[in-house]
């Protein structure tokens, strides 16, 4: 199966607690991981046994 379409990097900041409004927090750790339309459908299809490809 190949999918096209948008790929993505998803940048997720991990904190404590939400800041509030005007407040600035530091966050925790930082997690980097692939995203995006395109890529979830390839990562779910494999993940269900398909044989995924990836065209971005």
């Amino acid at each position: 199966m190949l999918l096209a379409g948008l790929c993505t990097v998803d940048v997720v900041q991990r904190v404590a607690e939400l800041p509030a409004p005007g407040e600035k927090v530091q966050s925790l750790r930082v997690d980097v991981a692939a995203g995006g339309p395109a890529t979830n459908a390839a990562v779910t299809a494999a993940a269900l046994g398909a044989e995924a490809a990836l065209l971005t």
